[in-house]
Parts: C-alpha cells; sequence; structure tokens
C-alpha cells in the first residue's frame, strides 16, 4: 500500500502531555488498558466509576477516565456507544447515577455549565439559515458574561474579531453563517468556543458530514490550538483519518473497551470487542489502517448469498440466470 505524504503532523505531535499507552497484557486480557496516575494539578477531566445517562435509561457505566491537562483525546464507538453522552456528562446535561466526575478541578453537577469548557456540538441539527452573521455567533458564545445589555461593547467586538484572526476567518465577521464553507462553520464554532476563554475544547463529531480537504483543514486547526496548550476531547466515527493521527484514543461502548495509542489500541481483539464484527488490521509505514474483515460481494452471483430468495421470486434474464425478488 503506497502513502502520500502526511498533512495532519500537528495532530500526530501536539499532545505536550503523555498520558497513556496501551498496556499490552491487560489488552490481552480482554479488558481496557489502564493510565498512570496523574496529579490532581495535571488533571483537566476525572470520571471514577460513574454511571450515566438520561431518566432510567443508563447509557454509560463503570466508566474511569482521566484526561490530562494539555492534551489531545479522541474517543470513538459505534453509534449509540456513549460518546455523545460522555460530552455531555462533562458539560452537566446528561445525569449522573453515581461515581465522581470533576472537569478543571471542579466537581460537575447536573444542569450547570462548568467554567472553563467549551462545547462544539454536531453541525447537523444547526439552521444554517438563521439570519445570524458570524460575529454575532462568536459573541452569542460568552453572553452570560457580558453585560446585562441588548448589545455588545467595542472590546467584546474587538475580541471576537481577534479569535476569529487566529483561526483564519479574518475579515468574514459580518458574513451570514449560511454563506460560509464547511469548513468555515467548524472554524467558527471553535472561535465561539475560544471567545469564552476555555481551557478544555469538547467537540462531537467535528469532521463528520465533510468532505477530505475540509477534514484536514478543521484537523490542521485542532492541531495547532492543542500546541498553544489546550486540551481538546473529540468524538470520531472515522477510525483511519482522524483517530489514527491521534496521541491517544479511547473505545467505547457502554463504557471504556481500550485506551492507549492508535497503534496499540487498533487491535482486532479492542475493536471487536467496541464494534462486535470482526475488522483487519493493515500497517502502512508506521500507520494503522483498519479495514473489513471480509470484502462484501455484490456481483449478481453473490446476491443470493445477502438477499434472501422466497417463494415470490421469479427469475431475472442473465446468463446466469439469478434469482431475485
Amino acid at each position: 500500500m503506497s502513502a502520500s505524504p502526511d498533512p495532519l503532523t500537528p495532530l500526530a505531535v501536539a499532545s505536550q502531555v503523555a498520558v497513556s499507552s496501551a498496556d499490552p497484557a491487560h489488552e490481552r486480557s480482554g479488558g481496557p488498558a489502564t493510565a498512570p496516575m496523574l496529579r490532581e494539578a495535571d488533571v483537566a477531566v476525572m470520571l471514577e466509576d460513574v454511571a450515566a445517562g438520561y431518566g432510567a435509561t443508563t447509557v454509560l457505566s463503570a466508566l474511569s477516565l482521566e484526561v490530562a491537562r494539555g492534551e489531545l483525546l479522541g474517543v470513538v464507538g459505534p453509534s449509540g456507544a456513549g460518546k455523545t453522552t460522555l460530552l455531555r456528562l462533562l458539560t452537566g446535561r446528561a445525569d449522573r447515577y453515581h461515581g465522581r466526575i470533576e472537569v478543571l478541578g471542579r466537581a460537575i453537577r447536573s444542569g450547570r455549565a462548568p467554567v472553563g469548557v467549551g462545547y462544539v456540538p454536531q453541525l447537523e441539527g444547526i439552521d444554517w439559515d438563521f439570519p445570524l452573521t458570524v460575529e454575532q455567533v462568536v459573541l452569542l458564545g460568552d453572553a452570560t458574561s457580558s453585560r446585562a445589555v441588548p448589545w455588545f461593547s467595542r472590546r467584546e467586538r474587538a475580541r471576537a474579531r481577534e479569535v476569529l484572526d487566529q483561526l483564519g476567518l479574518s475579515g468574514l465577521h459580518r458574513r451570514r453563517i449560511r454563506e460560509l464553507s464547511g469548513g468555515q462553520r467548524q472554524r467558527m464554532f471553535l472561535a465561539r468556543a475560544l471567545h469564552r476563554r476555555c481551557e478544555l475544547l469538547l467537540l462531537d463529531e467535528p469532521t463528520s458530514g465533510v468532505d477530505l480537504a475540509t477534514r484536514r483543514e478543521v484537523l490542521a486547526a485542532l492541531g495547532e490550538l492543542n500546541a498553544r496548550g489546550l486540551t481538546i476531547v473529540l468524538t470520531t466515527h472515522d477510525l483511519n483519518f482522524v483517530a489514527s493521527h491521534l496521541p491517544r484514543i479511547v473505545c467505547m461502548n457502554g463504557g471504556i473497551t481500550a485506551d492507549g495509542d492508535p497503534n496499540e489500541v487498533l487491535t482486532p481483539t479492542s475493536l471487536e470487542r467496541t464494534y462486535g464484527a470482526p475488522m483487519r488490521i493493515l500497517h502502512d509505514r508506521g500507520r494503522t489502517v483498519v479495514v473489513d474483515a471480509d470484502d462484501l460481494d455484490l456481483s449478481p452471483r453473490s446476491v443470493r448469498s445477502i438477499h434472501p430468495v422466497g417463494p415470490h421470486a421469479v427469475e431475472a434474464s442473465g446468463a446466469d440466470g439469478e434469482l431475485w425478488p
């Protein structure tokens, strides 16, 4: 397999604190890897034996995790595994049934947004026709700390434009949000989070639904922010383009199934435990590549093996006389 130069070098080197590596012996035993204990002052996120969910529905259980200040962490897992619930838990928007949660040295309480935390949700649910400018979106990110008047000060506007400039959105502050590209929209929400002076940035699927060029653009921006010392936790479905470039990933499915360096965590054993399906692992110039265990053959000859042939099936025309419903 050939490889082109890696454009995401900042993601590979940005994490400034080495927190965890997979424990091979523990990995073979079928349990998640464990991370060395951190000093309390070095911890950005701490969860200890946490069970959480919504109402009477438990989504996460027996969840213990530490994230160091200045770290860049990716959370992977199938749909419904609890990735978004984890982020919502760290912002006080999910129900904690038991266990201990601290963010930036403070206990999290349900319904109360923690100080110093920026959250970027999935963008699919955003109404892009809403008549807001880029600058207004950024300013509203810190509305709770603003003055109790229906306008923003000159100083607040200047700071918002400064943050936009830092993320490559100079001159776009008056543009309507519907006029932005996919990468510009993500960077606008990054600016909104940074305008709150956050120390911890949480992102839910920041590269979902965007093209390859936009994905590179977003990840490069995250790498630069992390290199400046910002702690980042992001969720992703993309094992190859996103997770494999991160310094540390956590695999989840209702709880943590593996934790550590991608090259040590992305193994057939941990991925089958996480996703419930066998996967193959390839190695290309130091990178781990995840592919399906078996190729899916969609040729006419194989259709009968993936599509049931019932009593109402009729014979299709063709040299092979295959049966189609």
